[in-house]
């Protein structure tokens, strides 16, 4: 889920950051793109460094990595939390929620395992690109992951591979019945160059999810970090794990998941959605719902905060726990303990350790 708030609230992003730093007309991109100093920077002497797209709402720094909406901006600026932030430019939360909630224009990926062709295709091409994850053709991957702070075990774990090429097969080779593209032509399944994460389901490959190398600029600019190939189904992202009567921690992203269960498996069950809008079907709903608690860390940003409050409502045992800051993957980047906050966040909700075991 995306959220655009160039014209929501009272006060446009463009408007909000010029209080702070002059912006000026730098491109075209993204329907017109402004450029300045950055205004969280210390003794920014780089006065491009930071850009703001009015037409998408967005903003970021090149150097610093700050970047969201209009609410993030203020949040970030003034120290508000998102309700305040809310308050502050004019924006009524469910009205916020209503707009920004998945459109029912597209119907719902299937809550179902892919055919047997999809999932025979998926596996043999799974393979082959595990063995380039480990090979020199993955080298650069892994050290991407590395540095993310993601240990071999725990990627061994996750059963990564490395897609070193954008791939375009026919649609009959995966399974799937043939469509056209707007030109007329037969539409085939791309699956882009990057780190390919499975999914799996009772032993059966429901997704191949693919992290693509994009560049920050084109991520900020609203590029789809991860895209996987057509015929995927709706699941939740190591949902095997998840046993009745223990903690689950819900995350947006498979990496944030991957952390979580490096760090601290033992303490709680990570699972993952795989975007602000996934897997809101009764059948994993019943499942989350086995669990003791359901710690809700989605990003701390406005389309984790918005997509959190239909957990809150889906979940009885549902709690809120934010990353202290943007994304779990962000904090075990910058050092942070993330089997302390783990821990802190069981305990908040009362939650207590008994020889490695929550009650």
């Amino acid at each position: 889920m995306s959220v655009r708030l160039s014209s929501f609230g009272n006060i446009n992003i463009l408007d909000l950051v010029s209080r702070h730093t002059r912006m000026r007309y730098a491109a075209s991109t993204g329907g017109g793109e402004y450029e300045g100093a950055c205004p969280f920077c210390v003794d920014d002497h780089n006065h491009d460094r930071f850009r703001v797209w009015p037409k998408g709402g967005r903003y970021w720094c090149r150097v610093c990595g700050c970047k969201g909406d209009t609410i993030q901006f203020v949040r970030d600026m003034y120290n508000r939390t998102f309700q305040k932030a809310l308050d502050y430019l004019g924006i009524d939360r469910a009205l916020l929620t209503e707009r920004y909630a998945p459109t029912n224009a597209v119907p719902p990926e299937p809550l179902h395992a892919p055919a047997a062709a999809w999932q025979a295709r998926g596996k043999t091409l799974l393979v082959g690109w595990q063995e380039q994850f480990w090979a020199s053709a993955g080298e650069q991957a892994r050290a991407w992951l590395h540095a993310r702070g993601i240990t071999d075990e725990t990627m061994r774990w996750a059963q990564f591979g490395y897609n070193a090429t954008d791939l375009y097969e026919a649609r009959d080779q995966w399974g799937l019945p043939p469509e056209t593209n707007r030109h007329g032509k037969p539409q085939r399944i791309w699956v882009p160059r990057g780190i390919v994460i499975p999914w799996w389901v009772h032993g059966e490959l429901w997704r191949l999810n693919v992290r693509r190398p994009l560049r920050n600029a084109e991520i900020a600019q609203g590029e789809a970090k991860y895209i996987g190939p057509a015929g995927s189904s709706n699941g939740i992202y190591n949902v095997d794990g998840i046993v009745a009567g223990r903690p689950v921690m819900l995350l947006e992203g498979e990496l944030d998941a991957c952390i979580v269960q490096q760090w601290a498996g033992d303490l709680i069950t990570p699972v993952a959605t795989g975007s602000t809008s996934g897997s809101r079907r009764i059948p994993w709903l019943a499942r989350l719902a086995l669990a003791s608690c359901v710690l809700v860390t989605y990003d701390n940003d406005t389309p984790g905060e918005l997509a959190s409050d239909y957990w809150l409502s889906a979940l009885p045992n549902a709690r809120r726990w934010r990353p202290y800051w943007s994304d779990v993957n962000g904090m075990a980047q910058d050092g942070v303990d993330v089997r302390d906050w783990v821990n802190a966040g069981l305990h908040r909700f009362g939650l207590s350790e008994v020889e490695g075991v929550y009650r």
